[in-house]
């Protein structure tokens, strides 16, 4: 087996990737089979999502996305919006998901599985070892995560994502790389070797590429049902971005009159810095 992960946000090679995970996630129950054939989602459009596309022998056989916070939210906002909000006060976050393996390829799920972790600690480990990712997975997966690579759960709920249960787990690059170099075990060792390899020849990164069509684009969120929801959103929006573009937005802004403080307030705020803020009544 010839196996190789492509890095890409080349529109051919993103098509192949929304293809697999359109075919496993139909498989799986969690999607209607699509006239296109391809997944798209607008958390897909957030400024620095790359895909990952699998190939074995040539052909695609695996996906996953790696997808940064932006103005799209991530896909698990839908079920544990909470805590993911809590973890975005610690530093850059990207969620790892919508993974998915070809029937024809399982037999070489866990290498496949090993290449795209270690491609995306790769990309994680641009953004510092305190880059935190995040991932929802089937609960009898939570476990397997924890013991080989320190990806903890988040919180101690199922949460119904794609109409099936599912754990948020979470961990940053320097706690996963940690626990592949500290712990025996030859999937560990597998992992930490491709992280390690100074000389990826089964790593390809095309992430410099042209910007994705807009008319195909358009076709596959209007086939999501994702357009009403991003019509609303510039229209929100718009105005704001109008007012940068013409320049309107770098005048002074405007002034409110100054809030006048009591002295008491004043010498209470002192005295709270001292000694730390009066119990509440």
């Amino acid at each position: 087996m010839s196996a190789q992960i492509v890095i890409t946000r080349d529109w051919d090679e993103v098509r192949q990737a929304m293809g697999v995970v359109h075919d496993t996630f139909c498989e799986a129950g969690f999607l209607d089979p699509r006239p296109s054939g391809l997944r798209m989602i607008p958390a897909y459009l957030n400024p620095g999502t790359t895909l990952l596309l699998g190939l074995v022998d040539g052909e695609p056989a695996a996906a996953t996305a790696l997808i940064p916070v932006g103005p799209f939210g991530l896909p698990s906002d839908r079920a544990v919006v909470e805590e993911i909000v809590t973890l975005r006060g610690e530093g850059p976050l990207f969620e790892v998901g919508s993974l998915g393996i070809l029937p024809g390829a399982r037999r070489h799920s866990r290498e496949l599985v090993s290449m795209a972790f270690a491609a995306c600690y790769r990309v994680l480990v641009e953004g510092g070892l305190a880059t935190r990712m995040i991932c929802s997975v089937e609960p009898s997966a939570v476990r397997y995560y924890g013991s080989s690579f320190d990806i903890r759960p988040v919180c101690d709920q199922e949460r119904p994502l794609y109409g099936a249960p599912a754990r948020l787990i979470s961990a940053t690059a320097e706690e996963v790389i940690h626990a592949a170099r500290t712990r025996g075990g030859a999937h560990r060792r597998m992992v930490t070797a491709l992280i390690d390899d100074p000389h990826p020849d089964w790593l390809v990164d095309r992430r410099e590429s042209a910007r994705w069509p807009a008319g195909q684009l358009g076709r596959l969120l209007e086939e999501a049902g994702a357009i009403d929801r991003l019509i609303e959103q510039l229209e929100v929006a718009g105005p704001a971005l109008q007012s940068v573009l013409s320049g309107e937005a770098s005048r002074p802004p405007f002034t409110r009159r100054p809030i006048q403080v009591s002295r008491r307030a004043t010498r209470r705020r002192r005295r709270a810095a001292r000694t730390g803020p009066p119990p509440l009544e």
